[in-house]
């Protein structure tokens, strides 16, 4: 998962997730194209979780959106990066908000039984 966003001073902000396991080897190759990417720092980010809905044209679905996002608050879940492809859509939270952030999005949606949304 990937996020770019700008930042202040005309930079952008690229953000991505790996495994907690390869985060070291992630740190070495990006400091080993540090020149060649012009950036100025890297930053580790441990203790994240990612959530993800997935499904068929959800991207344009915006009611399955909505409550995607409000079940999500609901469940008081603070969400800090957000990506969405037609067959899916992912969130990345604190590691300690996702398995909460998961059981309220398994009741919202229905698990296991069809949803009124995806008949």
């Amino acid at each position: 998962m990937a996020q770019n966003t700008s930042a202040p001073g005309g930079r952008n902000d690229l953000s991505f997730v790996v495994d907690e396991r390869d985060s070291a080897t992630a740190m070495a190759v990006l400091e080993q194209v540090r020149d060649t990417l012009c950036f100025d720092s890297v930053r580790v980010d441990i203790g994240v979780g990612r959530v993800s809905l997935v499904g068929a044209s959800l991207r344009s679905n915006s009611e399955i959106i909505a409550r995607y996002f409000e079940s999500l608050r609901d469940a008081d879940v603070a969400v800090e990066m957000v990506a969405a492809t037609d067959s899916f859509i992912a969130v990345v939270t604190r590691e300690r908000d996702a398995d909460r952030a998961s059981r309220h999005l398994k009741s919202t949606f229905q698990q296991g039984e069809p949803s009124p949304l995806l008949k």
